[in-house]
């Protein structure tokens, strides 16, 4: 379990500082206009109207802000200008906080540590994604030639309970034959994973719903991703406690950063829509161990809101994510990996 990657802001906290093309800058004036819509909290319209006073729904957001003055007994907003309050002061106040039901438990501190950053607070496509495919693993063991069939179908939920929460189940079932006439019988597992926003990891539960980690502490949840669009970042540090071995607790340190656009079909074809590909950095502390990894091959894909680390395996000889379209060979040490019927879908 390591930080996967994903996920932020309500409102429009998040609007670059770096220059930005013409057609991003529309794309984040439509991004912060379903937000604040969403949330439908006058703190929000008005972060809006700051960003964006000459915006494309500038018109509609100063009569959304009449309609709710009015009702509240309070002066509409007089002009383009904006308020004086920081638009992050704005976010953390339009919209309520519910806490999902977890199968472990989390302390107080971590709750009120998530509970007061934008992460919480940002509007997350709801999409559940589910993912099947055959690992088919070819190697020689003790002078016998050894196959490995182990089938796997994983879904990606959005919790019901709380905007912004998703368990990702595991289920497999694995089996093997061996050139000596010996079979294993099918053995099945399951884990279920739960994450904020995709990239915050809340704590794992094995097959029989015993907690195998969790969140144990939060030092910093800085910044969103969400509205995405290029410029954006988010910066977290937190520990992991690993319930059922104290050795691999570790300490977390991660930056990531929006820095491009791309159509999501040049990483799969079976994926839709855009993809925002992230640089990020990360330091974990394991054991008195210190391992610092940097990369820029993460992505959201933005019409799900999951990511391409989610949604992919892992490559051992690359070290790095594929998804795999129907089927993809690679070779690790002495063994052969297949990856057989390799199948996407998503729904409501």
């Amino acid at each position: 379990m390591r930080p996967s990657l994903l996920w932020t802001a309500c409102l429009l906290a998040a609007v670059t500082s770096l220059p930005i093309t013409a057609a991003e800058k529309r794309d984040a004036d439509e991004e912060a206009w379903v937000a604040a819509r969403d949330a439908g909290a006058t703190a929000g319209f008005k972060a809006y109207l700051k960003e964006f006073p000459k915006g494309r729904h500038a018109a509609a957001a100063r009569v959304k802000l009449a309609i709710l003055s009015d009702a509240s007994g309070a002066q509409p907003a007089a002009s383009n200008a904006a308020t004086t309050a920081p638009a992050k002061s704005a976010v953390s106040k339009a919209t309520a906080v519910t806490r999902p039901h977890l199968p472990f438990e989390l302390s107080d501190d971590v709750w009120n540590a998530i509970e007061k950053s934008d992460l919480v607070r940002a509007t997350y496509p709801r999409k559940t994604v589910e993912i099947a495919y055959t690992d088919v693993t070819d190697s020689d063991f003790a002078k016998l030639h050894v196959q490995t069939n182990q089938v796997v179908n994983k879904r990606i939920v959005p919790l019901p309970d709380a905007q912004g929460y998703q368990e990702v189940e595991q289920r497999q079932e694995i089996s093997w034959t061996n050139s000596n006439g010996g079979r294993g019988a099918p053995q099945a597992t399951s884990s279920r994973n739960y994450f904020l926003g995709g990239i915050l990891d809340l704590g794992a539960v094995n097959a029989e719903g015993g907690a195998i980690g969790r969140l144990s502490k939060v030092h910093e949840i800085q910044g969103s991703l969400y509205p995405l669009h290029v410029g954006a970042e988010i910066s977290l540090r937190y520990d992991y406690e690993y319930v059922q071995n104290h050795d691999y607790n570790s300490s977390v340190a991660t930056k990531c950063r929006i820095i491009a656009k791309v159509a999501a079909s040049t990483l799969s074809p079976q994926l839709p829509g855009d993809a925002w590909q992230l640089s990020c950095q990360t330091t974990t502390v394991m054991n008195g161990k210190t391992n610092e990894a940097a990369s820029d091959k993460q992505y959201i894909v933005g019409d799900w809101g999951v990511t391409y680390h989610q949604l992919g395996i892992l490559d051992l000889t690359k070290k790095t994510m594929v998804v795999p379209d129907g089927r993809y060979q690679y070779k690790f040490m002495t063994s052969m990996h297949t990856i057989d019927g390799y199948r996407i879908t998503a729904r409501d």
